[in-house]
């Protein structure tokens, strides 16, 4: 160790600085310079190794920068050296640092020409620039495709997006109901329609089959149709069914059903379109209840057109037997009055069926005024049982009256009460045979005054109740035992609804006679005085001047003959210009003017009358067949103060001049 520190020593050696003591510019040349060069030298290893240690990943040969700068931080040394020796002699290690750096020169270019070829291989700027600018345009068409895959994509995705929105919107929004069902009954989606047909939410059909809401009768056949389905026998099928919704009533729907298959053929799901057709299915079965009852309603007009032809015979047989009696002049005084009052209740009979035919037609159409007044209900019961009741019905069945101490106050029209409750008097009397028994009842219950007429004729039949207040609606067929025409308790039920009653029928079947019970609203009479069934007047003896128009000489001479028999004095016109002139020359109080006569009709020649210049003008009477609602309207608006239809009642005529004030007699 010795020997080579000494031989590291200076020795004898002077530093060649003293060469330049006597220059010393020329010395700080020499210093300087070295001084710059060494700088430079070790500045460049240090942006070498900067430069190797970020890129050494990726330079080929990191080996030869690091070697050169190696031997270019060595120049730098050696430069340092010669700054050094300037004033100190350490020439060997300047020699060594010098031998360094020929090592690392040599080493350097030794390294340099063996990265040549690799050096050689590199890409000039020019073709790297090339490269950069190929590959830039490879990416920029990559990237391009890639925008148009993407915009594509999402074009697809927006579509999807669209055509899922379109199927919810049209399966949601639908006009009937949608579902999805898979091959085992389960419902995979439902839309709001159906839950709407079968009152469940969303949630509980999800929860459930098909099958646990369908009818028991309609399962089998509703899976029939589907394994068909499944087993590809059909495309699709359709049918009527029923649902059992959740509030147990019954929907009937129209189901039809297709199959959605995979892309191998298995299948997926029923789709299923329900549409409620509950209100189609019901008007049907009202319109076939209604056919049914036409067809009834025709078969009972059938049946009640020969009762009509029945009942109108039997009057007329007996009137006409009577006649001939009449005119044989050997026939007793005493046979030919019996005959007389037969002819009466007859001709009473028939003209009861022609009035129940008039007033049926009137009242189901509306056109039947009323003439409301105060009455006491009891009354019209006994009127009722006066014009009904009689005397062979008294011999024959016994009949039991109760009727309340107190007045009861209906507010209504007389006549058309007592009608009422003279067709079910004649009713009880009729169907009860003999040694039966009739009871009529009224009493007050709350509101309602409550007239009941109990029999033990022949009964009602349970399904009859409500039927037999229909038109033509009898319980027998025409020529079994008692009939008739079928429609008074039609006419009974109507007069009663127009009074704001009801009425209704009670019976325990056949053989254990029946009961009808009428209701009606009682009215607060007040101080007012309750009329009776019959309200009293004065009659009038006076003589009146009777004029009867009339182009039927047998019903003008038949009613004058009347008037004759009553004291009155009477002439007759046989259409309206004679009328005219029978009213300037005679003057009559009340003319009896029938309407369709020829040269000048019944409206006319009364319009004619009110136009004269009479001191008083008469009292007039239309005395025709016509009895409709608007023939009575064209007789007021001709100036007729009243319209009777044909023939004439006698009580109706008395009550015609009893309302007459005593100025008019003669």
């Amino acid at each position: 160790m010795s020997t080579v520190l000494d031989w590291l020593s200076r020795g004898e050696f002077m530093p060649h600085g003293h060469c330049y003591l006597w220059r010393p510019d020329v010395l700080w040349l020499h210093v300087g310079s070295d001084a710059i060069i060494a700088g430079a030298y070790y500045a460049i290893p240090i942006a070498l190794g900067y430069f190797v240690r970020r890129r050494r990943a990726v330079l080929p040969y990191w080996w030869v920068p690091t070697l050169f700068a190696t031997f270019i931080f060595l120049c730098g040394t050696t430069h340092l050296m010669n700054i050094w020796t300037v004033w100190n002699p350490d020439y060997r290690i300047d020699g060594l640092i010098k031998l360094a750096t020929a090592i690392a020169s040599a080493a350097t270019a030794v390294v340099t020409f063996a990265a040549l070829p690799q050096a050689l291989a590199l890409r000039t700027p020019v073709e790297l620039q090339r490269e950069v600018d190929t590959r830039t345009a490879q990416l920029i068409a990559v990237n391009e495709r890639l925008r148009e895959e993407a915009a594509a994509r999402e074009r697809t995705e927006s579509a999807l997006r669209e055509s899922e929105a379109r199927f919810r919107a049209t399966f949601e929004n639908a006009a009937v109901g949608i579902a999805h069902v898979a091959p085992d009954g389960r419902w995979l989606q439902v839309n709001q329609v159906l839950c709407q047909i079968t009152g469940y939410s969303r949630e509980e059909l999800l929860r459930c089959t098909f099958a646990d809401i369908t009818h028991a009768d309609d399962i089998e056949k509703d899976w029939d149709q589907a394994r068909r389905l499944l087993a590809g026998e059909i495309e699709n099928y359709a049918m009527e069914k029923r649902y059992v919704c959740k509030d147990r009533s019954i929907a009937w729907i129209m189901l039809t059903v297709s199959l959605m298959r995979d892309a191998n053929g298995n299948p997926e799901y029923f789709i299923s379109v329900v549409n409620d057709i509950s209100d189609r299915v019901r008007l049907e079965d009202e319109l076939r209840h209604n056919i049914r009852r036409l067809a009834d309603t025709d078969r009972r007009k059938d049946e009640f057109l020969a009762t009509l032809a029945h009942e109108l015979r039997n009057p007329l047989a007996p009137i006409a037997n009577g006649l001939q009696i009449i005119k044989l002049p050997t026939a007793p005084e005493v046979m030919v009055k019996r005959t007389i009052e037969m002819m009466e209740r007859q001709m009473k009979h028939l003209v009861r069926l022609v009035d129940d035919l008039l007033d049926i037609s009137r009242i189901t159409r509306g056109k039947a005024p009323l003439r409301h007044e105060t009455l006491d209900l009891k009354h019209i019961l006994y009127d009722a049982l006066e014009s009904s009741w009689a005397p062979d019905d008294s011999r024959r069945i016994t009949l039991s009256v109760e009727l309340t101490d107190q007045p009861v106050a209906v507010q209504g029209d007389r006549d058309r009460l007592t009608q009422v409750f003279s067709n079910i008097l004649l009713n009880a009397a009729k169907y009860t045979a003999d040694d039966g028994r009739v009871w009529l009842s009224l009493r007050c219950e709350d509101s309602e005054a409550v007239v009941s007429v109990r029999d033990t004729g022949v009964g009602i039949p349970a399904e009859s109740l409500e039927t037999i207040f229909e038109m033509f609606s009898q319980l027998r067929p025409p020529g079994h035992g008692e009939g008739g025409l079928g429609i008074g308790l039609a006419l009974v039920r109507q007069l009663v609804k127009l009074h704001g009653g009801r009425v209704e029928a009670r019976s325990e079947g056949l053989g254990h006679g029946s009961e009808f019970i009428v209701h009606l609203p009682l009215h607060d009479a007040g101080t007012q005085p309750l009329l009776p069934a019959d309200s009293q007047r004065t009659a009038s003896a006076a003589v009146r001047r009777v004029l009867v128009v009339d182009d039927n000489s047998d019903c003008a001479h038949t009613l004058i003959t009347l008037l004759g028999l009553l004291g009155h004095q009477a002439r007759e016109a046989g259409d309206g210009l004679q009328a005219l002139e029978e009213v300037r020359t005679f003057q009559p109080d009340v003319i009896f003017m029938d309407i369709g006569m020829p040269r000048m009709d019944g409206l006319e020649a009364a319009r004619q009358i009110r136009a004269m210049p009479l001191a008083e003008q008469p009292l007039i009477v239309a005395l025709t067949g016509w009895g409709q609602q608007s023939d009575r309207a064209r007789s007021q608006e001709a100036g007729i103060d009243q319209h009777l239809i044909k023939p004439i009642d006698p009580e109706a005529l008395r009550r015609i001049f009893d309302s007459l004030q005593p100025s008019a007699a003669t």
